[in-house]
């Protein structure tokens, strides 16, 4: 009887050094993070950084040398395309444009006489007639008639270039005239395209040259420049989806599409941009200048095995099964900012370590936790 209790008490307190000894190996095991792997599209996309611009900046120019007579516009001023911003003083041109006028309608006037050698013409022409019915009558010699016939080719080649001066004068009036008025409409500055005004370079009373600056013109559609590394460029094209994040509208995601890639690359810092158009709707509010991030979509595959981008080691993941850990190789596809494709080597439902992958092994007992 003393035998059979004593093999039960060996037998409890073996039970109890087991049952201990596994809640200490359990205790020992690592605890990890797993996520399930699931049927999505994958995304195969790059990010850069964006620079937000304006789709037209310029600083507009005086076209003739003058002093400023007028500003009409001021900073924050938004202003339509040909709407007069700034004058010059234009009395000089005003005063020699009169003259020229003057000078032209006398010209036109005198176009409208006939010239004096017109009429000596005539009165050969008539000589001639008389001299040619003489000469059939044998009254007067031929040499005379061909005198007078010479005579009146020279009067005649005399008239022509009278007239071709006279042409000339009109034409060389006409010009003067019209380039004076192009020169007095230059002193008036207008707005080459509708947009906002965001600097003055000169005020009222300036002396300025031909091509000095007077204000900066900014349109107000909006673009976007964005910088790849020239790993991330390949596949780029227009007409793909680009989202943007900018650092100082964190929570206003913005849309648009690529519409240039640049001819060149930047060879020093190994990158090339390309621009994109913004969505209108997206454009308003944006300055010119505002940095950030995009996100730029190259091609999406639909029902395909998707893990977090955490869970990859080039071509291993860490497959949980049972608290076990088997380290699997795998055929990555696209990869983006937050998942991984996988061609092949997992299916869906499989659950897959997420926290440092790379500090197991092979084997390993573990717990799992999900978020």
């Amino acid at each position: 009887m003393f035998k059979r209790k004593l093999y039960i008490f060996v037998l409890l307190i073996l039970a109890v050094v087991i049952l201990s000894w596994t809640l200490f190996a359990r205790m020992q095991r690592p605890t990890v993070y797993v996520a399930e792997a699931y049927t999505g599209t994958a995304v195969n996309a790059v990010t850069g950084t964006v620079t937000v611009l304006a789709g037209l900046d310029v600083r507009v120019k005086t076209e003739q040398r003058g002093r400023l007579k007028e500003l009409l516009v001021d900073v924050g001023d938004v202003v339509e395309e040909g709407q007069v911003i700034a004058t010059q003083h234009s009395e000089d041109l005003m005063f020699r444009l009169e003259q020229q006028r003057i000078r032209l309608a006398a010209a036109q006037a005198r176009s409208a006489v006939a010239l004096p050698i017109q009429f000596e013409v005539e009165i050969l022409q008539r000589r001639i007639e008389a001299t040619q019915l003489e000469v059939s009558l044998n009254q007067t010699p031929r040499s005379r008639l061909e005198i007078e016939r010479l005579e009146l080719q020279r009067m005649q080649a005399h008239m022509e270039r009278e007239k071709i001066d006279r042409r000339e004068n009109l034409d060389l009036l006409d010009s003067s005239v019209r380039q004076l008025e192009f020169e007095l409409e230059q002193t008036v500055i207008r707005a080459p395209f509708s947009g906002e005004i965001v600097e003055i370079f000169a005020f009222p009373g300036d002396l300025l040259h031909s091509g000095n600056d007077v204000v900066r013109l900014v349109s107000q559609d909006r673009s976007a420049e964005m910088i790849l590394s020239e790993e991330d460029f390949f596949g780029v094209e227009p007409g793909q989806p680009v989202t943007m994040r900018l650092a100082s509208l964190p929570h206003r995601p913005i849309s648009g599409t690529v519409s240039f890639l640049s001819p060149v690359a930047d060879a020093d810092r190994k990158t090339r941009a390309l621009f994109v158009q913004l969505n209108e709707n997206d454009q308003s509010g944006l300055t010119p200048g505002l940095t950030g991030e995009g996100y730029l979509v190259k091609s999406e595959r639909p029902s395909t095995v998707l893990i977090p981008r955490r869970s990859l080691m080039f071509d291993r993941v860490a497959i949980a099964r049972d608290g076990v850990v088997e380290i699997r190789r795998v055929e990555p596809g696209f990869v983006s900012l937050n998942l991984a494709e996988i061609v092949s080597g997992i299916q869906p439902g499989e659950w897959v370590v997420v926290d440092n992958p790379t500090e197991l092994q092979n084997g390993s007992r573990i717990r799992t936790r999900t978020r």
